[in-house]
């Protein structure tokens, strides 16, 4: 070892010696100690906002204020003496740099911790203003807790917030604020914040920290995409973690200020799209009245018809609203065959019993078009206007519909009739609607439903099968996560997608919400069920 390596090798070893012997001054001396500081410092965060955080903004908060400890050098963990000597020049330099910042805290440490702690509080509580009420825990007046054993939904915090892009930019300059850059507080948080917004801003690494280059920031950045700014901006800190933290979430389907007006159409909330509530709809403000859902096996399908059915129970009355739900696997929609909006049900794989679901709709829509012509009434809505009687719009929800086709030529002829020429064509006039579901994709999606369905929904899939879904040079769908799916209204057209995340609706959501339709006490006309199969 030659005599600068042994030199540097020997103030390492001191620097050591004079951090071992200091940590008895620390303030986090302990794990007590720190677990009081950080508890204390989200109570003060919650108390400015007049909020109290669910456990899982707890914890994420929580999470976040240790790594920021260790991060900014308040707290070490000393490794063991005998590894220093494997220490390489770059690892040397690193861990000198840290123990000399714990150093210069516990040399001021009660003037610096305020600081420090002040400044987070400043931060997390400005950073509250931004996340929905699902994300806190309701306080009654007697200060209870609400009940928290039933679930919501979870999302993402990035995916949740308001205002990504604007929040990153708060986040950020607050760290460079007089007070702690005098300090010298967060001085590594700062160097990260600076090399990612260089290197997102396209900056070369040669001329990293030059002050002539422009930075693009995350409000001034033209993709807004949540992981592109959370990776670009925030990589390689404590807050990286946290917009990735899985928080409660659940959309609003009781706000006075929606209109889900179902004289316009049908209107479901599904999901987040860019921060904000994304809508499945059916007419009301758009010109598809039909769609057809794709994806393979686990990929969402199901959480998504979901969000459809159980939440419809929540907005519309089954005077306003009711389903026909066709299952040609045999083994979804269950859950659903008691509730008070669906006039019919069949669960099978058997295509007899499928197809008297179609002999049922084909019946309905004969009777409406009666009904229609006895008052010259153009569509639904006429018809209710000049009679003064409710009629209820049919959401037709047919998962797996592919196998109503099974090559006999005298069914497959009625099927294509039902579904294609009247349901497609005219149905919307009706008031009926219909919801195609497949994760049968090897062979393609008949054409003749694609042709005539413009709103295409795809969950993930493999790049031929979005080509085929989608459209030719729609291939989006293969990179998709769990949970998300591809929105479409303009035939699968690239730049027409939407990416939406869709709820994540437990079982006991599902209940809980038809529920409350049960035991509002609402009444609506009685109506004849038609339940075939399970």
């Amino acid at each position: 070892m030659d005599s600068a390596q042994s030199r540097e090798q020997e103030d390492t070893f001191a620097l050591y010696d004079r951090v071992e012997n200091s940590q008895a001054r620390s303030p986090f001396s302990d794990e007590e100690k720190i677990g009081d500081f950080i508890i204390e410092l989200i109570f003060e965060v919650c108390k400015r906002r007049g909020v109290t955080p669910s456990t899982p903004l707890g914890d994420a908060l929580y999470e976040t204020i240790k790594g920021l400890l260790y991060f900014d050098g308040l707290l070490l963990e000393l490794p063991n003496r005998s590894t220093i000597s494997k220490l390489t020049i770059e690892e040397g330099v690193h861990i000198r740099a840290a123990w000399k910042r714990h150093l210069h805290f516990l040399d001021d440490h009660e003037r610096l911790t305020v600081i420090w702690r002040d400044k987070l509080v400043w931060l997390f509580s400005g950073m509250l203003e931004h996340f929905p009420l699902s994300v806190f825990t309701d306080i009654d007046e007697l200060g209870t807790p609400a009940n928290d054993s039933i679930e919501l939904p979870e999302a993402r915090t990035c995916d949740i917030c308001d205002n990504l892009p604007e929040m990153l930019d708060r986040l950020m300059f607050t760290f460079y604020d007089v007070d702690v850059v005098n300090a010298h507080l967060f001085d590594p948080l700062r160097e990260r914040f600076d090399d990612n917004a260089y290197r997102v801003s396209g900056i070369p690494p040669e001329i990293l920290h030059d002050t002539t280059q422009n930075i693009i920031m995350p409000t001034q950045n033209k993709n807004t995409s949540p992981e592109y700014l959370i990776d670009g901006y925030l990589h390689g800190t404590p807050f990286h973690s946290f917009f990735y933290h899985m928080l409660p979430y659940t959309t609003n389907t009781n706000s006075t200020s929606e209109n889900f007006d179902i004289n316009e159409g049908i209107k479901i909330p599904i999901g987040i799209h860019q921060y904000n509530t994304f809508y499945f709809r059916l007419g009301h403000g758009v010109t598809n009245y039909h769609a057809i859902v794709g994806g393979r096996s686990g990929k969402g399908k199901t959480i998504f018809l979901d969000n459809i059915i159980a939440r419809a129970t929540n907005i519309y009355s089954p005077d306003e609203l009711r389903f026909v739900l066709l299952d040609m696997k045999g083994i979804e929609f269950n859950e659903y065959k008691n509730a008070p909006h669906v006039q019919a049900f069949c669960s099978s794989s058997n295509p007899e019993n499928g197809m008297k679901i179609i002999e049922f709709l084909k019946n309905e829509l004969k009777n409406r078009e009666a009904l229609f012509n006895s008052v010259e009434a153009s569509n639904i809505v006429e018809y209710k206007n000049k009679t003064g009687e409710s009629m209820p719009r049919l959401l037709v929800v047919i998962d797996e519909f592919q196998n109503l086709f099974t090559g006999n030529y005298k069914t497959d002829e009625v099927v294509e009739d039902v579904l294609i020429k009247k349901i497609l064509r005219i149905g919307r006039a009706f008031g009926v609607h219909l919801l195609c579901c497949t994760q049968s994709l090897g062979d393609g999606v008949r054409s003749s439903f694609l042709n005539n369905i413009p709103l295409r929904i795809a969950f993930q899939m493999t790049q031929d099968q979005s080509r085929s879904f989608l459209s030719i040079r729609n291939t989006e769908a293969e990179s998709l996560q769990v949970g998300e799916a591809i929105y479409n209204e303009q035939d699968g057209v690239l730049n027409e997608n939407f990416l939406v995340i869709i709820d994540h609706l437990q079982t006991v959501d599902v209940q809980k919400l038809i529920m409350e339709f049960v035991n509002s006490g609402k009444s609506y006309q009685s109506f004849e069920k038609l339940i075939v199969g399970k």
